[in-house]
């Protein structure tokens, strides 16, 4: 990368001789007129992909810079070249025999007879005066004005032109690489903007920006005036472009809400479009989340690669399991790494699944991941492109200088609001990329603990910020946690698919999210009961108490760490740990159907394989529970962090381990511990307790001895009544707690909110009575989306029996809620933290 002498990044190289080679820098013309130039160039020692291509970086591998010249092109020369690298393509491309490439051979051909090496300045302009039978006389003095042409009234371009660079936040390289790779990228394309006034570059991804605010601010200040000048557009709205199977329904929207808020507080702007075109299939819980945090576009790709059967649709409504749409777009170019060439302009209309509903197509151009984006090549290819269109129709109509949220607004008003494109319902499954629900299985289990861990810091930080002692809710502590939860989630770490060096980093990260979520939950419980203790400090008798962490009551044995003083008062037991690859259960039950949690709720698959769709399905994600059911009976196994399973007839399995050898030749080596269970029930799935017993086996109890009841204040309480609690829906389940975004937590002010997101669980209606308990003190209750931005007004309801406050919520089948609830200026009473979530296990001395 080109820096100035005080640190700013101009500009990206790449070397070598592939189609991503960038090796010119530009010398300002102010530095020419003084003759001296200063500039610093770092270089590193990285291929496109990595170092050794798909597998572990090779350590004897070494580059070297092997020229560094100051040199004076011929401009009109690279004009030629690119002339006639698209009167090539023309002929390679276009039908055989059409006018067009008749004629484009003919114009090569004349241009290979006219050129003299002898006399290439008089020559080189004849052929590009040659070269205008094709492109139109006087085409390239019109620069970017190409675009304002050859469209009759009301007639649109058929391909919207947009820069892209896919940069995998890790993948063949650490995250630290990626921190390089976005500063060298995003300084190339604010160079290519200022060259090229039509350019207009569109990236995703909060993290990488953060990465850039932090390393490069002068850089990240240059981003700031693109962005605000239209050129340079985020896209996404998300932190990372993530993995959309494994992750919580509540990591998702945490996904959505921490990118969102970053781009709005450093731009001024939010993402109209979700964007991610490489993740491995898509959870059917995605289009709601993608709505609720302010999007209600969607650019995927990645189902191109299906192995087996060929996705239907190119433009269409993706309608989600709760029946939220959102309008997806998936290229007909078929990436979204476009070279610009004639081809992938054609490619845009020939292989477009839809043409009858919807002619246009996005064509995302530019070099990814190390390749920096597009090239000054890419732009001059569609400059001419679009010429030759403009003279001639047998070539689709590309226009650039558009934004990708322009071109789904065209989408919107040419299709009667999408009303006349095809519908897809439910998830969006990859027929490929397989092992990817299992490989890495620390990896899996540092998700899923995560993931419980934040709830159960959220829920405890709230109630001590409300009822604990000068206690001060930990909001940029918990933010911290869940940036390093949400950038393991991305789509090349999560699901196993990275070099091992990247899986060292993201253990450490795991690391100290366990670390930290401890110590807040030891705070948090420290403020709600000043004498309580940790079983490693307890004294020597006590009585000891569990923390109940969700929201429904729950009877079990309690498993107890023998450490410290405890060590000696309680009995130690076995625990039997299965030793074989995978579980294949046996059943005796007939159903076509099993059922699989995914985000906020469920997906029904099919257990045959009468179709290819359907036998392509041969291991499928699910997250703490799968179940077959039939009338009566059924089986469900849960797990606390394995996510693939499968169900061929009356067998009922679940994947354990799979050791791969590339990219990590050292995956999955050692000893794994890890929890499952079979759960059998009476009734049919959607008669059954499954989720809460998922639920339930996802979340430790939080243990403490409490030494001094008087202290305290506490007594067991004879009849539950717990701080929240969803009465007459037992489908519905609450699932998030914590306080509002936008509270102050720089003091104790009263002015403070409550965040809980309930969504229905089984996929049926439920109109059910949120309950607060009358030591909670509410003085409005409003119903938002997931940027806790206000929808409705809630009505409350004071329920006169028990002093109670009521609010009616309906939801159609797997809906997610938010309710936010501004709290009253008057203390809670005293008797508030004497609550059910609190347990008595029971006063045996310790």
């Amino acid at each position: 990368m080109v820096f100035t002498t005080d640190g700013t990044p101009l500009q990206g190289l790449t070397g070598g001789f592939e189609d991503a080679r960038r090796v010119d820098f530009i010398i300002p013309v102010e530095d020419r007129k003084k003759g001296s130039l200063d500039i610093v160039i770092e270089t590193s020692c990285n291929d496109l992909f990595g170092i050794s291509g798909i597998g572990p970086p090779r350590s004897d591998r070494y580059f070297q810079l092997n020229s560094a010249d100051l040199v004076v092109p011929n401009e009109e020369a690279w004009r030629l070249g690119w002339d006639f690298q698209t009167l090539r393509e023309l002929v390679y491309e276009l039908p055989g025999n059409s006018i067009l490439q008749n004629k484009a051979l003919a114009v090569a051909n004349k241009i290979m007879n006219t050129f003299d090496v002898r006399d290439s300045d008089r020559t080189i302009k004849e052929c590009r005066k040659i070269a205008e039978e094709i492109f139109g006389a006087g085409w390239e003095a019109k620069k970017d004005g190409v675009y304002k042409e050859g469209l009759a009234p009301g007639k649109r371009p058929q391909l919207w032109g947009v820069g892209d660079c896919h940069i995998d936040t890790a993948w063949l390289w650490p995250y630290s690489v990626t921190q390089q790779k976005a500063a060298r990228s995003w300084s190339t394309q604010i160079d290519l903007m200022d060259r090229y006034p039509e350019h207009r570059f569109a990236t995703s991804s909060a993290q990488q920006f953060k990465w850039v605010e932090q390393l490069y601010p002068k850089l990240f200040e240059r981003i700031k005036a693109k962005v605000k000048s239209g050129q340079f557009e985020l896209v996404g709205g998300s932190w990372v472009e993530n993995d959309c199977n494994m992750p919580s329904g509540e990591a998702l929207a945490r996904q959505m809400i921490f990118g969102q808020r970053y781009f709005q507080s450093k731009f001024g702007v939010r993402s109209t479009v979700a964007w991610l075109p490489d993740s491995f299939g898509l959870s059917g819980g995605l289009p709601q989340i993608i709505r609720g945090a302010g999007m209600h576009n969607f650019f995927t790709q990645k189902l191109s690669w299906n192995l087996v059967n060929v996705f239907p649709h190119s433009t269409f409504n993706w309608v989600g399991i709760d029946g939220t749409q959102v309008l997806c777009h998936m290229t007909p170019v078929d990436t979204y790494n476009a070279q610009a060439t004639v081809g992938d302009v054609r490619r845009g209309i020939w292989n477009h699944k839809n043409l009858e509903s919807g002619d246009t197509a996005l064509l995302p151009f530019g070099n990814g991941d190390g390749g920096g984006g597009p090239l000054n090549r890419m732009l001059e290819s569609l400059r001419r492109i679009r010429a030759v269109a403009n003279e001639n129709h047998e070539i689709p109509v590309v226009t650039v200088g558009v934004t990708v949220e322009d071109f789904y607004q065209d989408i919107h008003e040419s299709t009667n609001e999408g009303s006349d494109l095809p519908v897809w319902h439910g998830e969006l499954y990859l027929e490929g990329h397989r092992g990817t629900y299992t490989s890495h299985g620390s990896i899996k289990k540092g998700n899923r603990h995560s993931e419980i861990l934040l709830r159960d810091v959220e829920y405890l930080s709230t109630l001590a910020s409300i009822y604990g002692k000068s206690f001060l809710y930990p909001k940029k502590r918990i933010d911290d946690c869940w940036e390093k939860v949400l950038l393991n989630q991305f789509h090349d770490v999560l699901p196993g698919s990275a070099i091992g060096m990247v899986y060292e980093d993201a253990e450490v990260l795991y690391a100290e999210v366990a670390k930290e979520g401890k110590a807040l939950i030891n705070e948090a419980i420290g403020s709600l009961f000043s004498g309580s203790y940790s079983l490693q400090n307890a004294p020597s008798s006590g009585r000891l108490l569990a923390f109940n962490t969700i929201c429904m009551p729950r009877k079990e044995v309690v498993p107890v760490s023998l450490e410290g003083s405890a060590k000696q008062s309680f009995r130690k037991e076995m625990v039997q740990v299965s030793q074989d690859g995978k579980i294949e259960i046996p059943v005796d039950i007939h159903s076509d159907t099993a059922y699989f949690e995914c985000a906020f709720g469920h997906v029904s698959r099919p257990t045959n394989k009468n179709t290819t769709q359907e036998a392509a399905k041969f291991e499928v994600c699910g997250h703490k529970y799968g179940d077959l059911s039939e009338f009566g009976y059924g089986v469900a196994i849960l797990s606390e962090s394995k996510y693939g399973y499968s169900v061929a007839g009356k067998v009922f399995r679940l994947s354990l381990l799979r050791a791969a050898t590339m990219p990590d030749a050292e995956q999955d080596q050692g000893r794994h511990a890890f929890s499952w269970a079979v759960l059998p029930h009476a009734g049919h799935f959607f008669q059954s307790d499954v989720v809460k017993a998922a639920y339930a086996f996802n979340s430790p109890l939080h243990l403490r001895v409490v030494s001094d009841q008087k202290a305290l204040g506490f007594a067991p309480v004879p009849t539950p009544k717990p701080l929240f609690t969803v009465e007459e829906a037992p489908n519905v389940i609450l699932d998030t707690i914590k306080r509002g975004d936008d509270d102050n937590f720089s003091n104790s002010a009263n002015d403070k909110s409550i965040i809980l997101r309930l969504y229905e669980a089984y996929g049926g209606h439920a109109r059910g009575k949120l309950r607060i308990a009358s030591h909670l003190k509410i003085s409005k209750a409003v119903i938002t989306n997931l940027l806790e931005e206000e929808l409705e007004v809630a009505e409350l309801i004071r329920r006169e029996a028990d002093d109670d406050t009521l609010i009616s919520l309906d939801f159609r089948g797997f809906q997610v809620i938010t309710v936010k609830l501004y709290l009253s200026s008057e203390k809670p009473t005293n008797d508030a933290v004497h609550s059910d979530n609190w347990i008595d296990v029971g006063g045996a001395s310790i």
